[in-house]
């Protein structure tokens, strides 16, 4: 899904129960989107998963949360993530519902 409010440019989320099936076709039409349709140069990504080690909580269900933000054109200094949308408020200058038009065509939706 792309993210409505995002933190940084382009962020989609990704939700699979786990990190088999679906998540490796997911990420690779996420990705396949992102840097040949949208023209994302420079991403980050990051899986969160379930505690590894035991808790006095039930885990049980909770989904693995990929994040995929665009970091910027690499060649431009100004692009990247900064103290402004760590601290303050976030800076986007595209439309997210260009990023989700983007994702339903290439997941075929």
């Amino acid at each position: 899904m792309a993210h409505l409010t995002p933190t940084k440019e382009k962020e989609v989320l990704i939700l699979t129960p786990g990190l088999g099936d679906p998540l490796p076709d997911a990420l690779y039409r996420v990705l396949d989107c992102l840097i040949g349709r949208l023209g994302v140069s420079s991403f980050n990504l990051a899986i969160y998963l379930p505690p590894l080690a035991e808790t006095p909580e039930d885990w049980a269900g909770f989904p693995h949360l990929t994040r995929v933000v665009d970091r910027g054109d690499p060649m431009n200094r100004t692009s990247d993530v900064g103290a402004m949308e760590l601290y303050a408020s976030p800076v986007i200058t595209s439309d997210p519902f260009r990023v989700i038009e983007a994702l339903r065509e290439r997941f075929g939706a």
